[in-house]
């Protein structure tokens, strides 16, 4: 009997120990870099497919988030996540903007909305 107790106990402390030591850690790694951020998530699964219309939409949502993560959250960013993302962030956005422009095809009323659209990128990698 008295073993298992021990063997309770220890136990019991070791899941209380693993458990604190995840949410710790994760908490810490938040603080440094964060690889689930909004943006992050949209990215990874970023699909330009569709006619104009919605290509248009799915870039300009992609800038926003863009505007939010790396601008208006500027000092709530975490430790080095300009540092690892910024760059291929910006990379990524630019050629997506230039695949979008094959979605052209009515060219004067969609040339202009595109054209909108690099000023806004612009715009907002002009505030970094």
């Amino acid at each position: 009997m008295n073993t298992f107790i021990k063997s309770f106990v220890w136990g019991t402390g070791r899941g209380i120990g693993n458990t604190l030591s995840k949410r710790v850690t994760e908490k810490i790694g938040k603080s440094f870099l964060n690889p689930t951020s909004k943006f992050r998530k949209r990215i990874e699964r970023f699909d330009l497919g569709g006619d104009f219309n919605s290509a248009r939409k799915k870039i300009i949502v992609l800038i926003d988030l863009f505007h939010e993560e790396y601008i208006l959250n500027k000092e709530d960013l975490p430790f080095y996540q300009t540092e690892t993302y910024l760059d291929t962030d910006i990379q990524y956005l630019e050629t997506k903007l230039r695949m979008f422009e094959i979605f052209i095809t009515n060219e004067e009323t969609q040339r202009n909305q595109y054209e909108n659209i690099l000023r806004y990128w612009k715009t907002i990698k002009n505030e970094l």
